[in-house]
């Protein structure tokens, strides 16, 4: 595949990688393909037309030190830790296929994990009936981005703690298109380790680099306005942005 990278994210921070992957949409090139691995610490990341307090529990978030996230994208809210590896795909082509990307994505992770999934509306990966992958996507002209996070052995307590609704909070949010917010629709859940003993974040990602032949660039930033990093990252770390938009 021509002018394909690899990049991995030297950010932990949810606010920090929306902002990368936010200027690497921007940035690239016409044929370009990138892949980029991160984890975030522990936080919650609303879709796009999402209404904050319908879709987590504000306060426990806050009482847990969670970070709360608003994504470029739609889709539903997910939860993310260090037991989590996500990872964004950018194309910038003529044609894009969100169903092709996900079933691309779907075989890479059973060639790896040797067991079937199932995908499920076009944005969850299943094993059995329970989902451990879910994706989101971003279609600008020709800039294509697919998004997904999986699960490997993350706290799922905190999962299920932290997304629950604070019902008695007023919702706060954008609506899409047709003025309605949109909501998560829960699932079951589950890690990958409990199917793959001993898989890890790390052992999943260094298996991601080999399958797509590629080293790791030193510098994702590299070819990055230092000022527009900066201005991506207080836009996506802006209560505006997260609670109200």
């Amino acid at each position: 595949m021509k002018n394909r990278s690899l990049l991995i994210s030297p950010f932990r921070n949810v606010y920090k990688n929306q902002a990368l992957e936010s200027v690497l949409f921007d940035n690239l090139k016409v044929g370009g393909v990138k892949v980029l691995l991160y984890v975030n610490e522990a936080s919650v990341l609303l879709g796009r037309h999402q209404a904050a307090d319908r879709e987590c529990d504000r306060r426990y978030l806050s009482g847990e030190g969670i970070d709360a996230a608003r994504r470029m994208t739609g889709g539903g809210t997910v939860y993310h830790d260090a037991g989590n590896l996500n990872i964004a795909f950018f194309r910038n082509e003529e044609e894009h296929s969100r169903e092709i990307s996900l079933l691309a994505f779907c075989r890479v992770l059973e060639k790896i994990t040797g067991l079937s999934f199932v995908m499920r509306d076009g944005l969850d990966l299943l094993h059995g009936d329970r989902k451990f992958s879910g994706s989101a996507f971003l279609v600008r002209g020709r800039r294509f981005l697919h998004h997904a996070t999986v699960l490997v052995n993350a706290d799922l307590q905190r999962l299920e703690e932290s997304l629950r609704p604070s019902s008695d909070l007023p919702a706060s949010g954008v609506e899409d298109d047709s003025g309605k917010y949109v909501s998560s629709r829960r699932a079951r859940v589950m890690n990958l380790a409990e199917r793959v003993p001993g898989l890890s974040v790390e052992g999943l990602a260094r298996e991601l680099q080999l399958h797509f032949r590629a080293d790791p660039e030193a510098d994702p930033l590299l070819g990055v306005d230092g000022e527009i990093f900066r201005k991506r990252l207080e836009h996506y770390r802006s209560a505006e942005w997260i609670f109200r938009h």
